[in-house]
């Protein structure tokens, strides 16, 4: 028998009762691992952030393994067809395949139906990528019925099993890059991909240092694994970044807000922003009022969006008081220039933190429009 040669499976193999509890345990993972990102689907009504090439590709690579099984297990399924009990034990296995083709594919279905995916072209991808898994498993199943685990049989299981190893080594790479691109997790859920991460990894580590496979055994399923740990790396990093929002309304766009436990109101905001001119205003009429010897005394600073009233008849100034009186409208006009500058120079420093500038940018919201989710709707 070569390296890669494959033979069909003796129904009287003995599973150990250790066997049978990872096999159960797999079974019901592989049911109820995609549930957390359908429910993040739905719960966000957009699938922004996932890759439809990472997900077609990993439902071909289930399938080629469902049917790798369907052609080396068959006379395990025909001695089930009419016993029951310990022959499903047999099968665990193919119940967990079976059940992560089946759920995959209903994630793969549901990306289509919400925002920014629900597009034909994606509908088209689902739809073929389903059609050619019943294909394929239906096909393996019925020539297995006429002429079971014949050389030809084998011959495509083998070819099954490459295949599905060459397409895991590949198909979280647009996943990777979909997640940098966008910035984050956005609709990828954390659970599943980590779930699935494990389970590759668990995988990976029973055929290398139990079972005694071959490199080409646990190979994929462990580059499998290092890549969706990639990916969760990936979107912590820019899930947990501090967000560049200052003020209130930022934090509203902000679809982060809610983790964000330092929230500035607008009246803070805006004392924020005129404290500086206060103060220069402060310090500017001081120094006039030393210049000019008036008083020791520091008197608050006019407000600067009030310009000085004058009374319009004037006494004739006595000797020396001109001087006193040109210092006092020039002191005037300085706070004024002065708080203008203030003001010109703190907006300016604050936009692009405050969103008060064009340089302004704001987080992106992986929530859909309301005209993408009403394109949805009538597609």
């Amino acid at each position: 028998m070569g390296l890669l040669e494959v033979s069909c499976v003796d129904p009287d193999t003995h599973i150990s009762a250790g066997g049978i509890g990872i096999g159960i345990f797999l079974a019901v993972a592989a049911l109820f691992a995609n549930v957390p990102q359908g429910l993040k689907i739905i719960r966000l009504n957009s699938s922004n952030g996932l890759s439809p090439t990472t997900m077609a590709c990993v439902v071909v690579h289930n399938v080629l393994v469902l049917a790798d099984m369907v052609v080396v297990k068959w006379r395990i399924l025909q001695s089930c067809a009419g016993a029951a009990g310990h022959c499903l034990f047999r099968l665990l296995d193919c119940i967990q395949q079976s059940g992560t083709v089946l759920t995959q594919a209903l994630i793969l279905g549901l990306f289509t139906m919400y925002p920014p995916n629900c597009v034909a072209r994606y509908r088209a991808v689902a739809l073929l990528t389903t059609l050619f898994a019943a294909a394929l498993v239906t096909a393996s199943a019925v020539a297995s019925l006429s002429d079971p685990c014949s050389s030809s049989l084998l011959a495509a299981a083998e070819a099954y099993s490459l295949s599905a190893s060459a397409v895991v080594v590949v198909a979280y790479m647009p996943q990777l890059i979909k997640t940098w691109r966008t910035g984050g997790a956005k609709s990828l859920s954390y659970a599943t991909t980590g779930i699935q991460a494990l389970g590759a990894l668990a995988i990976s580590l029973n055929f290398l240092i139990f079972q005694h496979d071959p490199w080409v055994s646990w190979a994929p399923n462990m580059v499998a694994s290092v890549m969706q740990f990639a990916i969760l790396g990936v979107a912590y990093r820019f899930d947990t970044q501090q967000p560049q929002v200052v003020g209130a309304e930022g934090l509203l766009d902000n679809p982060l807000s809610e983790n964000i436990s330092a929230r500035w109101t607008v009246e803070e905001d805006l004392h924020r922003i005129t404290s500086p001119m206060k103060r220069l205003s402060e310090a500017s009429f001081r120094r006039i009022s030393r210049m000019s010897g008036m008083s020791n005394e520091v008197t608050p600073a006019p407000t600067p969006q009030r310009a000085p009233t004058y009374s319009r008849t004037r006494v004739a100034p006595r000797h020396g008081d001109a001087d006193r009186e040109n210092v006092r409208s020039r002191g005037s006009s300085s706070c004024e220039a002065s708080a203008t500058q203030s003001r010109e120079v703190t907006m300016a420093d604050d936009w692009p933190n405050s969103g008060l500038g064009p340089s302004s940018t704001q987080p992106s919201d992986p929530r859909p429009t309301e005209e993408e989710t009403r394109r949805c709707v009538v597609s």
